[in-house]
């Protein structure tokens, strides 16, 4: 009985050991292209449909916070528009797949300019099955940087 406690204390520990992970690797390396042409931008999307326009801005600093501010046009001219702090991080060393406070980012292409992939309300990566995904992209201009 002994051995066995033993033996299931050490499985804890090395269970607990490898689910900790020093998530800050991901967005803290400044020498990954990735990361820099991510962070400290305003990444903007402005879609026209059934007489609204709909504009989004995330903004993705460095240490894991930002926010996005979405604002909505009705073809009356009428206006809805909030604002959100938001926490994120790269969740696989790759640098592809971003968890953002309510969904995951699978980045799909990505230069100084142009940010394009998916948005899904679950796991990408360790969901079994269909997972249901919706396609985005976002433009920054060099006067959005900050």
């Amino acid at each position: 009985l002994m051995r066995m406690s033993n033996w299931l204390v050490g499985l804890l520990a090395v269970v607990i050991l490898t689910a900790c992970t020093d998530d800050e690797r991901y967005y803290l390396d400044d020498r990954n292209d990735i990361v820099l042409n991510l962070v400290d931008k305003e990444w903007k999307s402005v879609v026209k449909e059934s007489g609204k326009t709909f504009e989004t801005v995330y903004f993705l600093r460095k240490n894991g916070t930002g926010y996005m501010h979405s604002k909505t046009t009705y073809s009356s001219g009428h206006t809805d528009e909030f604002t959100r702090n938001i926490s994120w991080k790269f969740y696989t060393p790759n640098y592809k797949y971003l968890y953002i406070d309510y969904g995951f980012w699978e980045i799909t292409y990505l230069n100084t300019t142009t940010l394009r992939g998916y948005e899904y309300s679950e796991d990408p990566v360790y969901t079994t099955g269909h997972v249901d995904r919706t396609f985005f992209e976002f433009g920054c201009s060099s006067e959005d940087e900050q």
